[in-house]
C-alpha cells in the first residue's frame, strides 16, 4: 500500500535523447524552475522527480507516494502537442490492455505497483502527444509550444490530488479507522 502520509509525487518520464519522448522530463524540469523562481506554488511536501528511463526502478518512489501524477509522451487523440489528463482508474482497461495515454513503460510501472499493493489510490497521467520520437535532444515545435499547457495541467492535477488525499487523511483516526459519519 502507498504511504498515506508520504509526498504527493510528480513524476516525469521519458528519454530526452529521443526528441518528444522526453517531454515528461521537460515538464517536471520546467515546474522545478517555476517553483524555484516563485512563479508556481505546489502543495507542501510535493516531490518532483525526473524519472527519465528508470522504469521499474521507480517502484520505491511510487510506493512512497500518497498521490502520484505521471507525465509522459503518449499516443493520445489530436495533433502533436495535444495534452490530456487520464485518471489513474482509466490507465488500464478491464481487458488489461493499455488505455489511451498509457505508454508501455508506465503501464509496467503501474501494473507492478498494483500487483504489490503499492499504487496510490489517487494518481493521474498527464499525456502529451509527440510529433517525433527519433534521435535528437530537442523537442519538436508543436510539443515545445504545448509545454506551458502541460505544466498547467500537471499543476492543476497535483492540486486536485492533494485536496483529495488531504481530505482522506483528515477523515481517518490515528489508528487508521475511518471517521466519516462517526459520532462522539
Amino acid at each position: 500500500m502507498s504511504e498515506p502520509r508520504g509526498p504527493l509525487t510528480i513524476l516525469g518520464v521519458g528519454n530526452v535523447l529521443r526528441r518528444d519522448d522526453g517531454v515528461g522530463v521537460h515538464v517536471v524540469r520546467e515546474i522545478e524552475r517555476l517553483v524555484e523562481r516563485g512563479e508556481a506554488m505546489l502543495p507542501p511536501g510535493t516531490a518532483i522527480v525526473d524519472g527519465g528511463l528508470s522504469g521499474l526502478g521507480l517502484s520505491p518512489i511510487v510506493a512512497a507516494a500518497r498521490a502520484l501524477v505521471i507525465v509522459d509522451a503518449a499516443a493520445i487523440p489530436g495533433p502533436p502537442g495535444s495534452v490530456a489528463v487520464v485518471d489513474g482508474d482509466q490507465v488500464r482497461s478491464r481487458a488489461g490492455r493499455l488505455a489511451p495515454g498509457a505508454s508501455d513503460g508506465v503501464g509496467e510501472l503501474v501494473d507492478a505497483a498494483r500487483l504489490t499493493g503499492t499504487l496510490p489510490t489517487a494518481f493521474s497521467l498527464v499525456c502529451i502527444r509527440p510529433a517525433e520520437t527519433g534521435p535528437g535532444p530537442d523537442l519538436t515545435d508543436p510539443v515545445r509550444a504545448s509545454l506551458g499547457a502541460a505544466v498547467l495541467a500537471t499543476l492543476h492535477e497535483a492540486r486536485r490530488l492533494d485536496e483529495r488525499t488531504s481530505a482522506l487523511a483528515t477523515s481517518a483516526a490515528p489508528d487508521g479507522r475511518d471517521l466519516v459519519g462517526a459520532s462522539a
